[in-house]
């Protein structure tokens, strides 16, 4: 399909529908309650999927139907919290060395950059579009408009002890 993706309708409505076009009556409207969480998740993933999917039910943009696109995004961030453990390892995050020995006897010593450092950025290229699919990003939340939410003052949540 040729042309700009659409919108998801529960996006347009938290963004106001700027467009001020009509909603379609006959697009699928899964339920938005929060999916299964799937049991390939490994330790990290789960952890992302506890802390960022009750949010997102909550801002109605993510449903029962969107369970193995957001599973899709808790594998990546697992991804990246594993590539950061290994790098904190490393004694230089951001080159390696590699040392050959030639046919003489003499040494080279080739400097790279950080395999990690390289899957790092891939792993946060291939994250940024899952967030702002489900509106995670400042730009893209900047475009929501939630109505119903109850707008929380952080000084009075500090002086009710939460």
């Amino acid at each position: 399909m040729a042309g700009r993706k659409p919108v998801p309708d529960a996006l347009k409505l938290l963004r106001g529908n700027p467009g001020k076009r009509p909603i379609s009556k006959r697009t699928p409207n899964p339920r938005r309650i929060e999916p299964p969480m799937p049991s390939f998740l490994d330790k990290d993933a789960r952890r992302e999927w506890r802390r960022v999917a009750p949010v997102l039910v909550r801002l109605g943009v993510l449903t029962e139907a969107d369970g193995m696109v957001f599973a899709g995004y808790c594998e990546l961030v697992s991804g990246l919290a594993q590539v950061n453990r290994a790098l904190k390892k490393c004694k230089n995050k951001m080159l390696t060395e590699k040392i050959t020995v030639d046919m003489d006897g003499g040494s080279h010593v080739e400097v790279k950059q950080n395999p990690l450092m390289v899957m790092k950025r891939q792993l946060l290229q291939q994250i940024r579009p899952y967030c702002t699919e489900f509106g995670m990003t400042p730009s893209s939340r900047a475009k929501i408009q939630v109505s119903g939410l109850e707008v929380v003052d952080p000084q009075e949540d500090f002086l009710n002890g939460r």
